[in-house]
């Protein structure tokens, strides 16, 4: 069964898709098919994004800003969502002290443009994540869906940056999709899979008055072309990870995500997928 959480945090997307795609061309060095294309993917409801996972975010992110946390980095963002929780989940104790780091300029400059519509200040970075030295640690790491960025070998780089960003008691707050079993590893579309993803997306655009569903479907076949993301498979992977890593497992729960297309999920079908709610406190 798939759990449909509340809409409260706010997301202008009918701004947002056209801004990214413009912000995309000046800022993206090649990646201009995900970071431009993601915000419309979100529209047509073909994302699985922190608005899939907002109830969770919401609940975790406020019980860290209700017991003093403030120092919170976004460690890797597609487009603002998950800066747009974080200032929701901090909104009723002050605001919380922003960090949106991303190798990619356009997240940021996306992200400052959402927090000056809300009226607040953050700071952006553009790092890889183990590379990223600021001169104070956080008290807050949050992302979405990230692990699946990082190939398994490279996994405990990133924990290990994680764990040397916070200051003690610091928590990662987080999400994971657990594949399939049998998934290949990398994890790619196959030619009928972008056939079906790109025709979905025509489909969806249909209903929006301010996009064309060509060049919506020519983007989205851009898009599912050129996306690689890596397998997780079971539920103690993820755990041994952050354990291994110095890392306390808090909330390690399983949720079932509605169109989180992607390859390895069902594109096609929009079927289901499986994910973990993640929050792991630094030793």
């Amino acid at each position: 069964m798939t759990v449909v959480p509340r809409l409260s945090v706010y997301e202008p997307l009918a701004q947002t898709a056209p801004l990214t795609r413009r912000l995309a061309e000046s800022h993206c060095a090649g990646c201009a098919w995900y970071h431009g294309f993601w915000p419309t993917l979100r529209r047509l409801g073909m994302a699985a994004s922190p608005d899939r996972h907002q109830d969770f975010f919401l609940d975790a992110l406020g019980g860290l800003a209700r017991a003093g946390h403030r120092r919170v980095l976004v460690s890797g963002a597609a487009d603002s969502s998950m800066l747009a929780h974080v200032l929701e989940a901090w909104r009723a104790v002050g605001r919380p002290d922003v960090t949106v780091l991303d190798r990619c300029p356009t997240p940021g400059v996306l992200s400052t443009w959402y927090a000056q519509l809300c009226g607040v200040e953050i700071a952006t970075a553009v790092a890889d994540v183990v590379d990223y030295a600021p001169d104070e640690p956080f008290s807050v790491v949050c992302t979405h869906s990230f692990l699946s960025q990082f190939a398994p070998p490279d996994r405990p780089l990133l924990i290990a940056a994680w764990h040397r960003l916070l200051g003690p008691r610091g928590a990662v707050v987080t999400t994971a999709r657990l594949s399939p079993p049998g998934t290949d590893e990398p994890i790619r579309f196959t030619p009928a899979q972008v056939d079906a993803f790109a025709a979905r997306a025509a489909a969806e655009a249909e209903r929006l008055v301010d996009e064309d569903p060509a060049e919506v479907a020519a983007a989205a076949r851009r898009y599912a072309e050129r996306l690689v993301v890596h397998a997780t498979f079971t539920v103690a992977e993820v755990a041994g990870l952050f354990e291994d890593g110095g890392f306390t497992v808090e909330r390690l729960d399983q949720h079932h995500v509605g169109g989180a297309l992607g390859p390895g999920s069902g594109p096609a079908t929009n079927q289901p997928a499986t994910h973990l709610q993640i929050v792991a406190r630094r030793d």
